[in-house]
Formats: C-alpha cells, sequence, structure tokens
C-alpha cells in the first residue's frame, strides 16, 4: 500500500498521541488514505534513535501534548515535528489550539507547514499537508509561509510575556508573546515602545499561524 505525493511516495505514517483513544482514532483516519499505519504504542526513551527507524518513504502524525505521561515520549509535539521537518520526513501536527499552546509551538512554526485541530483531522486534510511539507521541502512555500522583513513595535512588557503590534498585518490587534519566543538578546531591552525587526508571515491569516524569525535591533 503507497500513496504518491508530487513525487515522494509514502508507505507508512507513523500516529503518536500518548491518549490511547486518540491514537487509534487518528490511526483509523490514516488507514483510510490506504497506507500502512503504524500506532506509536510504547514509549519512546530517545527521539534521535527514534527518528533513525524512519526511511524515504515514512511520513508522521502526531499530538502536542506528548509529556502530559512523563513516560511516552521525551519531547512534545512541536519539537519533534520541527526536528521531522528538518529530516524531510513529511509531519503533521495534530492539537487542540488552546492559549498555552500557541506559545509552545510558535518557536518551532517556521518548521510546522500546518497545524491541524482534531475537528479538522480527516483524510483529505492529511493529503493536503503532507502535500504542503513535500513542497516546503523543495523551497516552494506557500503565500501565507513566506515571510517579509516587517517592523515590530512592543505595545507592553511584562516579566513572563510581552504584547506586540504588527503594524503590516494588523495595526489594531495586539498579539501576545510569552519571553520564550522573544530571543534572549533582546529581553533586557524591551519596554512600551521599542521597536525592531524581524522576518514574520504577514500573509497568515490568524495570529496563531504567525512566526517569527531574524529578529534585528534598529540602529
Amino acid at each position: 500500500m503507497a500513496i504518491t505525493l508530487i513525487d515522494r511516495e509514502i508507505t507508512k505514517i507513523h500516529v503518536i498521541d500518548d491518549d490511547k483513544d486518540s491514537r487509534e482514532s487518528y490511526g483509523l483516519t490514516v488507514e483510510e488514505i490506504s497506507v500502512e499505519t503504524v500506532l506509536q504504542n510504547d514509549h519512546v526513551e530517545n527521539v534521535d534513535n527514534y527518528l533513525l527507524t524512519m526511511g524515504g518513504h515514512d511520513a508522521v502524525v502526531s499530538d502536542h501534548h506528548l509529556k502530559k505521561s512523563s513516560s511516552y515520549f521525551p519531547e512534545n509535539g512541536a519539537h519533534f515535528i520541527s526536528r521531522c521537518y528538518e529530516k524531510h520526513i513529511p509531519s503533521v501536527l495534530v492539537t487542540k489550539y488552546e492559549t498555552a499552546s500557541y506559545h509552545e509551538i510558535r518557536p518551532f512554526k517556521k518548521k510546522i507547514p500546518v497545524v491541524l485541530t482534531p475537528e479538522q483531522f480527516n483524510p483529505d486534510t492529511l493529503l493536503s499537508a503532507l502535500q504542503e511539507c513535500i513542497n516546503e521541502f523543495k523551497g516552494n512555500l506557500s503565500q501565507t509561509r513566506k515571510t517579509w522583513r516587517t517592523l515590530i513595535r512592543f505595545d507592553d512588557v511584562e516579566e513572563q510575556s510581552a504584547k506586540i503590534i504588527l503594524p503590516s498585518w494588523n495595526r489594531n490587534q495586539g498579539i501576545n508573546l510569552s519571553m520564550d519566543e522573544i530571543p534572549v538578546e533582546l529581553r533586557h531591552l524591551l519596554k512600551p515602545d521599542f521597536r525592531v525587526y524581524a522576518y514574520v508571515n504577514l500573509d497568515a491569516e490568524d495570529q496563531h499561524e504567525l512566526y517569527f524569525e531574524n529578529w534585528e535591533i534598529i540602529p
């Protein structure tokens, strides 16, 4: 059993979720696209070794909150999916979008082309998401994923978070960032009306799709 997306043959999809019911539910969806479905039922001790078990015809579907059961997986799904991306393994993150999840996922969002909610996850969205990954591996980013150099203004700064304004995206909507999402070298400089440049995917429709890279201090 295999499917071909663009020029990539996929024969096996690994399903990773620490919740057994969710894992089996996602597995049933994967089976509908006629590939081998591998449910990750056992705990994973070493991610590097686990990635070595995957070949050029593998893909991944993973939940984000993998560390709720500490023995199941050593890192959360967003980090893991970003590592799959680096190895050109097509992967899809499936998670409920809670406020905390925004802040945990965004630092890895550059290497996570598609995030689906459980309600959105179906055979069609799965195939579309895998295809978008493969396109990105070839350097073909969709318009909503391309980044542009733009001004960022800090509107409010607290100990653990900051609210920023992206005038080129939506000057009327504040975006909350945790300090973990802001480069370490900038944090001690932050104050209201502090301004920097960064590369941001300005065509993103929702703020949870935004990601930031190559931050620059304005001289």
